[in-house]
């Protein structure tokens, strides 16, 4: 059962309840549960920790032939990874089901599901958008609020602090400090 959430607020008590339980849908009651709080676009496949503790349990446990997963983003949300992730996956001959969808990726036989092939490009497609429009409209949003005169992260320079509403004012002490130097 792989989890993943994006920050440390998040909690992933939720998901692994509900895949617990679609895994016991299909008949495994012996599984490993990894979850992790890491980031799905702002990491490179070999930078997450969850993808390679993952790939480390294939690999050393020849008894695993399924993955259990939310849904298609909290394996990754770039498209390079999620095809590379699927690739490792076939070839090891390790099932991936999905829960939100209710698909998976191998058939019975062992063979590809042709109809999932094409869902899961569709789904890392629109995942990944998905996170570049998040991004563009967050620094869109953040280059507004800055126009408009308001702190949206970083450091504060020397000379200027900010209200409780995050708007930058100066700070009239530092600013004396300022104009000396």
């Amino acid at each position: 059962i792989f989890i993943r959430v994006s920050t440390i607020q998040q909690d992933y008590e939720r998901q692994r309840i509900e895949l617990i339980n679609y895994a016991k849908t299909k008949g495994y009651d012996d599984y490993i549960v990894i979850a992790h709080k890491e980031s799905g676009i702002k990491l490179a496949e070999q930078e997450r920790q969850g993808i390679e503790e993952l790939k480390d349990v294939i690999t050393r446990d020849s008894s695993i032939d399924s993955i259990f997963i939310w849904e298609i983003s909290r394996l990754a949300r770039r498209e390079d990874v999620l095809h590379s992730i699927k690739n490792f996956l076939i070839e090891n001959k390790i099932n991936l089901y999905i829960w939100d969808k209710q698909y998976q990726l191998l058939n019975d036989d062992g063979s590809v599901n042709a109809d999932t092939q094409l869902l899961f490009t569709l789904y890392s497609y629109f995942a990944s958008q998905e996170m570049k429009l998040k991004l563009e409209r967050s620094k869109s949003g953040k280059e507004r609020l800055k126009k408009e005169g308001f702190f949206v992260g970083g450091k504060v320079l020397f000379g200027f602090t900010t209200t409780k509403n995050n708007i930058i004012i100066p700070n009239e002490e530092e600013l004396n400090i300022v104009k000396w130097i």
